[in-house]
């Protein structure tokens, strides 16, 4: 009767019965092994599965909702969506209308305030300061010696202008002809004549907000 021999369960080699471990590889034989040639295959994963497993896409660019959660600005002519930053529109070019994020109050707009020494008008800037080494008509003061160095200076709360005194007491500040003392702050609406020194008399005149170019800003 032929040994019909026994293989090598690493290797695959044919080897007899009484053999025990493979001439080969050395390997342990067992009866009725088959033979196995390489490494196991890997188990491939179903495509369910890998699809569980991967990683969320990210947004398209024209999803409204951005990498961050806040949602875009959508045009108000076409509707794309945009950039929470964006300044134009990126399909129709048209200007972007931001809305003011819930519970964050918009800026307070407050009103132009102008200057004017004789013919001359100068825009103020809040907290501009008058004088002769001030920020706003410098040179109309420069030349004045009863003019304090910082005299006076113009600020704006709550979207309302105002004046306060710098200067001394032994200083002339009026406004409309009113005395001024130090460390006074005088709200200013309209219209008021300004008196620094007996040589320095100016008019300040405060124009109402342009309601139809809200967010414009002092030059």
């Amino acid at each position: 009767m032929n040994n019909p021999g026994i293989h090598c369960p690493v290797c695959g080699s044919n080897e007899q019965e009484e053999s025990v471990l493979c001439g080969a590889c050395g390997a342990a034989l067992t009866w009725g092994a088959v033979p196995r040639v390489g490494p196991p295959k890997a188990k491939v994963p179903s495509l369910s599965a890998a699809t569980a497993s991967a990683a969320p896409l990210a947004s398209p660019p024209d999803d409204p909702a951005n990498g961050d959660g806040k949602m875009s600005t959508p045009c108000s002519e076409c509707g794309h969506p945009n950039e929470p930053w964006a300044m134009l529109c990126s399909s129709c070019s048209s200007p972007i209308l931001h809305r003011a994020e819930p519970g964050v109050a918009p800026p307070l707009l407050h009103p132009v305030l102008v200057l004017v020494i004789h013919d001359k008008s100068f825009r103020c800037e809040p907290g501009d300061v008058l004088g002769r080494e001030g920020t706003v008509a410098r040179d109309e003061f420069l030349s004045v010696s009863t003019v304090h160095r910082r005299h006076a200076q113009l600020n704006v709360d709550n979207g309302e202008w105002s004046l306060t005194a710098l200067a001394s007491t032994r200083n002339l500040t009026e406004v409309d002809g009113k005395p001024v003392a130090h460390g006074e702050k005088i709200p200013l609406r309209g219209e008021h004549t300004v008196r620094l020194s007996t040589a320095a008399t100016f008019k300040l005149l405060v124009e109402p907000v342009d309601q139809e170019k809200p967010g414009i800003k002092n030059q």
